[in-house]
């Protein structure tokens, strides 16, 4: 997973207002399940274009190109990724 993506899970427990010891629990279970890949300049610059080109949100495009230059499934309950090949979005 992409580390952005952990910035993204946090950030939604924070907002769903989950108790402090919960989310540094979740958070290290996550971190201990998965494999955190790094924001590479490569990545970085693809995210760009896709961004643009699909009109997907920045961080979102970060997430997808992540997963896709690591051969990773990305699953995801967020709608912006709908429609991007190679995801599966959750209903």
């Amino acid at each position: 997973m992409s580390a952005l993506s952990l910035f993204e899970i946090k950030k939604k427990f924070l907002k769903d207002k989950i108790p402090k010891n919960e989310v540094e629990h979740n958070i290290k279970f996550i971190k201990q399940k998965s494999i955190i890949l790094p924001v590479t300049e490569e990545i970085a610059e693809k995210s760009a274009e896709i961004s643009f080109e699909k009109n997907v949100p920045s961080a979102d495009s970060i997430i997808y190109v992540t997963a896709r230059e690591n051969n990773a499934a990305l699953i995801t309950a967020d709608n912006d990724f709908r429609g991007l090949e190679g995801v599966d979005v959750l209903d």
